[in-house]
């Protein structure tokens, strides 16, 4: 079973108001404007807008078999069930919902990722797989980019992980998105947002590289992350904000603040799992339930805090 229930989630500050979701849940998506969920029992739901018919139980293709994996991308849904078919539905306009024919001699798929207008798929091989959009060359996969382990799609650039820790980027570059600004230490986790890429390195450090308008900019590309702010656990980029969990189970926005800044979603705790959409993040929480946590963009809110709607 699962419910909305519209109210408070917050503390007295009153900072988080909105919809809460119960389970139980197992895994979140995050698109632009729209969320994915798998259900305990490896069915789907989808929630938010729906202009091309990327959510909804209605568009969901029936008889898909019980799903493994999921992603969201802005305007299209993939999932991958557990007999390895890979569906998508949604905008098409750049073919990232037409799965190539061939898809399955590159091996099982292993994880899948949905950027604006481009799906990208690991396999069990560590090979790479792109289909959609090419206008920014996000599916030109490198010749010699060699085994991955951890893939992830921005709206219009795609960054993988090798298994000894090297980080590749391709696409669109126009924030520094793809630049490589220095060397990182093992590299745990990788998160490809609209114009940003997230680095968690293996000691819980958070590296933001890419779109710095709302956090500052240096010579060498590197978004700095405030300090202080805890352990990292997990990491996604939205558009231009990036959720981090923090090994306590709380949840904080760092970007699309004042510069530097960053803001914790007080009141929010037992996360365990994250998604950043364009202006939005859904967590997964301990009790198998979800919440949508939204902040106020520029111009609404001189303090850009947290709620939730």
């Amino acid at each position: 079973m699962f419910g909305i229930n519209n109210g408070s989630l917050g503390g007295a500050d009153g900072r988080f108001m909105g919809t809460h979701y119960s389970g139980p849940f197992i895994a979140i998506s995050a698109g632009a404007c729209h969320f994915i969920a798998l259900k305990a029992d490896h069915s789907v739901v989808v929630f938010g807008e729906d202009e091309w018919g990327q959510w909804g139980q209605r568009d969901v293709p029936r008889g898909i078999g019980p799903v493994a994996l999921i992603a969201a991308g802005a305007l299209h849904s993939v999932v991958v069930t557990e007999n390895g078919t890979v569906h998508c539905w949604g905008c098409d306009d750049d073919g990232q919902c037409t799965v190539p024919l061939r898809l399955s001699e590159f091996g099982a798929i292993n994880a899948i990722s949905a950027g604006a207008s481009h799906t990208v798929a690991l396999t069990d091989k560590g090979t790479v797989v792109c289909w959609g959009s090419n206008t920014f060359g996000q599916c030109d996969v490198p010749s010699n980019l060699g085994p991955v382990v951890e893939i992830s799609a921005g709206d219009f650039h795609t960054v993988a992980r090798s298994a000894d820790g090297r980080v590749r980027c391709w696409g669109c570059d126009k924030f520094g998105q793809c630049g490589t600004p220095r060397k990182f230490n093992s590299v745990a986790s990788i998160s490809a947002g609209g114009a940003i890429t997230v680095l968690l390195e293996s000691n819980g450090t958070t590296v933001i590289r890419g779109h710095a308008a709302y956090w500052g900019w240096t010579a060498d590309g590197v978004c700095p992350v405030p300090r202080n702010i805890g352990t990292c656990v997990a990491i996604s980029a939205g558009a231009i904000h990036t959720a981090a969990l923090l090994q306590d189970g709380s949840l904080v926005y760092i970007g699309y603040c004042n510069a530097g800044m960053c803001t914790f979603a007080s009141g929010l705790t037992n996360v365990i799992a994250i998604s950043a959409g364009d202006f939005f993040t859904v967590a997964l929480m301990i009790d198998g339930s979800i919440v949508r946590v939204e902040f106020n963009r520029p111009g609404t809110d001189p303090d850009y805090g947290v709620s939730l709607n």
